[in-house]
């Protein structure tokens, strides 16, 4: 039977299928981030993964750092753990970067802080670029911040 008007429209697919934008228009609507935007947004994410707390999460009970603050090594020891501990951290939950080296840097005018330099690539699509990055952990307020 004709459709008043002489046409006849008729959608092709389910209520879903037609509300999921076709794949050429999706990619066109979504927008990469540059190399700026994609760094910044690693250091947020690293920000957030290296001030958790091992143990602070039922679903992901060794995402973040050990929290060292009642560890009974000694001062070299615990500098070697938080390292290895760094880069292992890194390593399982930020898949988008490559630690290279993690060195502890001292500051005697502030010697309730550590820093440590963090060395290493963000794996980008079509090459790696280095990333530096500082982490200061203060046994003031055991908040860790990304600097750089």
């Amino acid at each position: 039977m004709p459709v008043r008007g002489g046409t006849e429209s008729v959608a092709a697919g389910s209520f879903f299928e037609r509300l999921e934008p076709a794949p050429a228009e999706r990619q066109r609507t979504r927008k990469q981030p540059d190399k700026a935007e994609q760094v910044a947004i690693i250091k947020r994410q690293l920000d957030i993964l290296l001030n958790a707390r091992q143990g602070a999460s039922a679903s992901t009970p060794d995402y973040g750092l050990t929290d060292f603050n009642d560890a009974a090594v000694s001062t070299a020891d615990m500098t070697l753990k938080i390292i290895d501990d760094i880069k292992q951290t890194i390593h399982r939950y930020e898949p988008r970067v490559s630690v290279d080296t993690v060195v502890c840097e001292r500051d005697p005018d502030y010697p309730m802080e550590l820093t440590f330099h963090i060395i290493g690539y963000l794996n980008a699509d079509t090459a790696q670029e280095r990333l530096e990055i500082d982490l200061v952990m203060s046994g003031l307020d055991r908040y860790n911040r990304i600097l750089r």
